[in-house]
């Protein structure tokens, strides 16, 4: 069943404690829905980040929807909780007979799954052309929040040929290297999946 925020049942019922009528309802349901919809062809078109699409969607939504149903949005805007991309990253290991759909239906963004390899830490730069040497190869979720990882990305200048360090292990001598188009990927991923979870909740938002 649909459940709605308490700050929504007082906009639709009255306006600031005055009594409205339909019309007023559905004026208020009109505006919340423009505003989204704005929002999500901004997304479609990348005339807008990722990160303020989410924070300018939640100012209108959390008047709307509890905030477990927000909790996706959430998790794109500030990364996963350290127990969730344990869970994932099981799931992942333990998954070989099944299929990246069937994974996603268990709750694994699976779009957030990179390749690379882990080496020993030698030199300063997060960022390198080349890593100094290979060492063994694997798979971990790219846990980062929108905003983290546009800061990342910017520092590219849209070059996907080099790789970076996403993950330090080991006191900080061992980091996960892989190649920048793979966060390049998963940032368009999670547009994507931002952009589809923000069109679900302005369908469902008619009380």
């Amino acid at each position: 069943s649909q459940r709605f925020h308490s700050r929504y049942v007082r906009y639709i019922q009255g306006d600031c404690g005055r009594t409205t009528g339909v019309g007023h309802q559905n004026m208020y349901v009109a505006l919340f829905t423009e505003c989204l919809k704005a929002l999500t062809k901004q997304l479609s078109e990348k005339q807008i980040l990722v990160s303020d699409a989410i924070l300018s969607s939640l100012k209108i939504l959390r008047i709307v929807y509890d905030g477990e149903r927000l909790t996706p949005l959430n998790r794109e805007l500030l990364g996963y909780l350290d127990e969730e991309v344990k869970e994932f990253e099981r799931l992942w290991r333990e998954a070989d007979h099944l299929s990246i759909a069937q994974l996603g239906r268990q709750g694994v963004p699976t779009y957030r799954m990179i390749n690379g390899f882990w080496v020993e830490q030698t030199g300063s730069s997060r960022l390198r052309k080349t890593p100094s040497y290979s060492g063994s190869r694997g798979t971990i979720f790219a846990n980062f929040g929108a905003v983290e990882l546009e800061l990342l990305l910017a520092r590219f200048k849209g070059d996907e040929g080099s790789y970076v360090g996403i993950k330090f292990e080991n006191d900080g001598n061992s980091v996960f290297m892989c190649r920048s188009s793979q966060l390049f990927s998963v940032y368009s991923a999670i547009r994507e999946n931002v952009r589809t979870q923000i069109e679900q909740l302005t369908k469902q938002m008619s009380p």
